[in-house]
């Protein structure tokens, strides 16, 4: 076969096709410094193309967010929307608030963004870092974004069972003081990390990790998780009239059934 080289740039023809593809599908153009992990590994091209094809396709789904009706305790918690990624912050019983965040140990922790790192934390199951960081109260959204020191697009507050909330924070705080030793401070995200025992990769982000400390605190979370696009949808409390209107329709209905 020949070896038929583009008359611009010199590359071959399937490398030069390989790039069309990848360039396509995450929106920009890559250059040649970008694209020698395509032009060496072929393999790695073609599955690196599907996940962002795959990536790309839930990018406009939204996950839904419903908290629990009437929790026994009822406490806030806060899910913040960073734009690409979520974190969350849970109450201490001191009045103090802490944030946890989670993330590929490379990409996000080491702030090496590189195209081979970024491949590597979306393709295969890379080292996981675990975050925490202490906030000040008092425990309202407005004070939860004041206080963080990156960006962020937006606060939900979420009412759950206190019990819940110790729970897990004691789950995560236990798996930061297991991991101690690696722990390093990222300036960038003012978060404290240690390495976390779950691998980080597509379909495990920060958002998939997320979601399912919400579940641990009774939230029932739906869609795809991917991408940090969150909608939070409240059932109506049992007291509300809201909820007694419809449950009398409802009761009407099954009697006329009944009757016919």
């Amino acid at each position: 076969m020949f070896d038929v080289r583009h008359p611009e740039s010199g590359e071959s023809l399937q490398v030069e096709r390989r790039r069309s593809l990848v360039a396509s599908l995450a929106g920009r153009r890559l250059s040649a410094v970008d694209c020698r992990l395509f032009s060496s590994s072929p393999p790695v091209a073609v599955l690196l193309a599907a996940a962002l094809g795959g990536l790309l396709y839930t990018a406009g789904c939204t996950t839904v967010i419903v908290p629990p009706v009437a929790p026994k305790q009822p406490r806030s918690v806060f899910l913040i929307d960073h734009g690409r990624h979520a974190s969350i912050a849970l109450p201490k019983g001191d009045g103090g608030i802490v944030r946890y965040s989670y993330g590929d140990w490379s990409y996000y922790v080491q702030v090496e963004t590189g195209v081979s790192e970024a491949s590597a934390a979306v393709l295969w199951p890379t080292r996981a870092g675990l975050g925490r960081r202490e906030l000040p109260g008092p425990l309202e959204a407005d004070s939860v974004q004041r206080h963080v020191k990156v960006w962020v697009e937006d606060v939900y507050e979420l009412s759950v069972d206190s019990q819940r909330i110790e729970s897990l924070r004691t789950h995560l705080d236990s798996i930061f003081e297991a991991n101690r030793e690696t722990r390093v401070y990222n300036r960038t995200y003012d978060l404290e990390f240690v390495q976390h025992p779950g691998a980080y990769w597509a379909l495990h982000n920060s958002n998939e990790v997320v979601a399912v400390w919400l579940r641990q605190l009774g939230c029932r979370v739906s869609g795809p998780v991917l991408f940090s696009n969150w909608n939070v949808e409240r059932l109506p409390d049992e007291s509300e009239p809201l909820f007694r209107m419809i449950l009398g329709r409802s009761k009407k209905q099954e009697d006329g059934d009944g009757a016919g």
